[in-house]
């Protein structure tokens, strides 16, 4: 017979099943909240003490509410029971587990650890305690049910945390891909991609380094490469530089993606990394990898807390980072187009004002895209290649009719082009003309574009630009026409060197053969100062003279012959150079010491030259000593470099450039002889050859006249 004493534990009971599930049940809150409320309205009609501890990322746990009271350090003492031994074995066996606790002041307490389970996995612990009284078999019971309700409420509410997560992850993916798919800028993609990441993962800290590889990776500077960072100031990344073979160069150079749980205990890192006032424990890195398979860049996430990042956290990025790497091609593609117009745009502008349809093409020849889907046989064009290719509408083709406005005689080498870029996945390149109509005619264009296959390797579409290089056969042929009328001009310019050296000398020597003839037949009977005048008008043909003959040298100097393919001996240009100056040498007393001189691509007589002119202006140009002169050579990078070092007078140094210059004397004709065209012909004939020529000196220190002359 069952008394009232028995069933009014079963109704206090029932009634507390029932209010933690009404509990449970009620809106407007969330459902650990509700958890958290429940366990704390079973004190004291269930037990003493209480508590909800759940199980927090990095395995430990973490207090989510208590309740009850207890008398002197008791209630401290249970606060410090979620990691004892009951509880260990609670979430150990997934049971409940019972025990008595020591609470201090010799009193015990009767303690129930009961683990929360959903879908076979441990999600936390609630604990009860009673100080005087024992829990009975069936408290026991109502224990486990309450720790199975809050368990379903618990596990629902991470669900639905977990459904919003992604939900907020589809919506930012979806959002990004929109904004992605209208930004040409590379520089504010990487930003959107960056905050993005770090928004969703929760990171202390984002980043996104490129990479724009060179064939065997590349190695990045990130406090000067970063081109996004969130969360740091490039100052603190920068701190990060002494790391970057750890954390940066896997992804960069290998395309790893990493996700480290504590930098701080796995043995791949050295130790813990400090940035400012914050140690990184987790870290996340993800490749971006451009459709041709290249890594263009990283992005870098990390974190104070240790297992922040998640398989989910995983997944979200590389989908990020697809997105940029389809963004940062178009972004690239369009400054190449960009450059490209930009190009013709200059071009046109270096043009001398043409007719207007030169003009009008030419404005006209910009670059477009194109696709040909190879499943669907469609090629699609963008306006700019329905203008260039005379179409009058955006309508598909096929790729037999887009060869078919080809020209004719281009046809095969186009078709053979599209077939060896499908077989070997190789790039399309070709350059062909395109026949407009009879009012426009014939136009140049080169295509370029590049294979996309399947996840089977087939080829799925060829996509490209085309740009209009119409101007650039117009620029080679009208260069053409300069070369054969410059051609023609040098014809005219030897033929009036021919005229000068012949027909406007001899008139010279006339008068200086009758003036001389006048001064031997009646000198007797001049005066002074007829004698001076005489004297004066031969001095100055005689000028006149060898100003015609240096003005002769130096529209000759480097013209009219290609540098030669083979070499020859400079050291014996040189010593002939010295042979026709030994009359000079022997009266200026001079001492000249050379090295052993190495063979030079040059031109034998205009080395002579050169040697000649350089030797004889350090003989000319001489202080109160004797002459010293040192002709030597050295080996440069790709070239050889003669140095003619004097004892001269020497020049300022305001003059080192101007000396190069025609009819450029630095002296009074009175002080030293010449029409100072001498250094001007040295420095045409090395820059015919494509060398260099300077001077090292300063006043009273002697001059030092450099020439390199490459291989």
């Amino acid at each position: 017979m069952t008394t009232h004493a028995d069933t009014e534990p079963q109704r206090l009971r029932l009634r507390l099943l029932s209010g933690i599930g009404a509990a449970l049940a009620a809106g407007g809150d969330s459902g650990i909240n509700l958890a958290a409320a429940a366990v704390r309205s079973c004190a004291p009609r269930f037990a003493d003490w209480c508590a909800l501890d759940l199980i927090a990322a990095d395995r430990s746990l973490q207090r989510l509410a208590s309740g009850g009271e207890a008398e002197g350090g008791r209630f401290e003492t249970l606060q410090q029971l979620r990691a004892g031994e009951v509880v260990t074995r609670a979430l150990k066996h997934l049971r409940v587990e019972e025990a008595q606790v020591d609470v201090g002041n010799g009193a015990h307490a009767a303690f129930l650890a009961v683990p929360l389970v959903a879908r076979s996995c441990a999600l936390g612990v609630v604990s009860f305690a009673r100080f005087r009284a024992p829990f009975a078999s069936d408290d026991r019971l109502v224990a486990d049910e309450i720790a199975r309700r809050l368990a379903l409420v618990i596990d629902n509410a991470q669900l639905m945390h977990d459904a919003q997560q992604v939900r907020q992850e589809a919506e930012t993916l979806h959002d990004i891909g929109l904004t992605l798919a209208g930004e040409l800028d590379a520089g504010r993609v990487m930003h959107e991609v960056t905050d993005a990441g770090t928004d969703l993962t929760g990171a202390r800290f984002g980043a996104f380094l490129p990479c724009w590889p060179d064939g065997g990776g590349a190695s990045v500077d990130p406090s000067a490469q970063a081109s996004a960072l969130i969360g740091l100031t490039r100052e603190r990344f920068a701190a990060m530089d002494a790391r970057m073979g750890e954390l940066f160069e896997p992804t960069l150079r290998h395309g790893a993606m990493l996700r480290v749980a504590d930098i701080a205990a796995d043995p791949r890192f050295a130790g813990p990394i400090e940035v400012d006032s914050w140690i990184v424990r987790s870290f996340m890195a993800v490749p971006v990898v451009s459709r041709g398979g290249a890594v263009v860049g990283g992005l870098f996430f990390g974190h104070d807390r240790a297992d922040a990042f998640t398989r989910r956290h995983e997944a979200v990025l590389s989908g990020i980072a697809a997105q940029a790497a389809t963004a940062l091609d178009n972004a690239r593609l369009y400054e190449a187009e960009r450059k490209a117009r930009a190009a013709v745009e200059q071009a046109i502008t270096s043009l001398e004002q043409g007719d207007q349809r030169l003009k009008l093409a030419l404005r006209a020849g910009r670059m477009g895209i194109w696709h040909w889907d190879v499943t669907g046989d469609r090629v699609t064009c963008s306006d700019q290649v329905e203008r260039i290719f005379g179409l009058s509408g955006p309508a598909p083709l096929t790729r037999d009719q887009f060869i078919d406005l080809v020209h004719e005689d281009d046809r095969a080498t186009v078709a053979a082009a599209f077939t060896r870029a499908l077989a070997e996945r190789c790039e399309f390149l070709a350059e062909f003309r395109v026949r407009v109509g009879v009012g426009d005619g014939v136009r140049w264009v080169v295509h370029k574009g590049q294979v996309s296959v399947d996840a089977d390797g087939k080829p799925m579409r060829l996509s490209g630009v085309c740009m209009d290089v119409t101007v650039r056969h117009q620029v080679d042929e009208a260069l053409a026409l300069q070369a054969d009328q410059l051609t023609a001009s040098n014809a005219e310019l030897e033929q009036f060197a021919y005229i000068a050296s012949h027909d406007l000398q001899e008139p010279l020597r006339m008068v200086t053969s009758y003036l001389a003839l006048l001064k031997r037949r009646h000198g007797e009977s001049l005066d002074a100062k007829a004698q001076d005048y005489i004297g004066f008008a031969v001095d100055g043909a005689q000028r006149m003279l060898a100003l015609i003959n240096d003005l002769l040298a130096y529209s000759r100097a480097g013209r009219g012959r290609e540098r030669p393919e083979n070499t020859i001996p400079s050291q014996q240009a040189m010593i002939e150079a010295l042979h026709n100056l030994r009359a000079t040498v022997v009266e200026a007393a001079a001492t000249i010491t050379h090295d052993d001189l190495p063979p030079l691509r040059f031109h034998h007589l205009q080395l002579v030259q050169l040697f000649q002119n350089l030797i004889g202006n350090a003989l000319k140009f001489r202080g109160e000593v004797p002459p010293v002169v040192e002709v030597s050579a050295e080996r440069g990078q790709g070239e050889w470099i003669l140095h003619v070092r004097d004892n001269g007078i020497g020049i300022a140094a305001e003059y080192h450039q101007r000396i190069f210059e025609v009819f450029q004397r630095l002296h009074a004709r009175g002080d030293y002889a010449g029409t100072g065209i001498g250094l001007a012909i040295c420095k045409k004939i090395v820059e015919r050859i494509g060398g260099r020529i300077w001077v090292t000196s300063a006043v009273g220190a002697g001059a030092t006249f450099s020439v390199a002359i490459p291989d």
